[in-house]
């Protein structure tokens, strides 16, 4: 229960940081979007210690961007393994980092990180927020 009321309020502090001020998201069920993420990577990623594992995670996510109305071309896969998407913003002289690491052991490790950053992308995919985004 804990975990999840610190999920929500994460959730929350995010889109009020990257939306303009006095505008809404449209994505009313963020919350549960991260929630159903976690369960996914702690159900199917738990331990990506694999080079395999490792590439089904990224493809999982990168899916999911994909799904959520991302272009192929906002989305750039490091020769180390990152994904990073960019999303241009109403004030693109101004750039808001969000960073997080899928290598680890699932849920454990950054697995909530993961959960909330692509919830929060997925969340925000039809949304013109204040500054350019980049998710890592």
């Amino acid at each position: 229960m804990r975990k999840l009321l610190s999920m929500m309020l994460c959730v929350t502090l995010l889109f009020t940081s990257l939306t303009a001020c006095g505008r809404t998201s449209k994505c009313t069920n963020c919350a549960d979007l991260a929630q159903e993420y976690l369960e996914y990577i702690g159900n199917n990623f738990a331990i990506p210690n694999e080079k395999k594992d490792k590439q089904e995670i990224r493809d999982y996510i990168v899916s999911e961007l994909t799904k959520a109305g991302y272009k192929k071309s906002q989305i750039e896969i490091t020769g180390i393994g990152n994904i990073i998407l960019s999303v241009r913003g109403a004030n693109p002289l101004k750039q808001v980092i969000v960073g997080g690491h899928y290598d680890g052991d699932g849920v454990g490790d950054n697995g909530s990180g993961v959960a909330l950053i692509l919830a929060t992308a997925v969340g925000l995919a039809h949304e013109t927020t204040a500054y350019n985004v980049k998710y890592i």
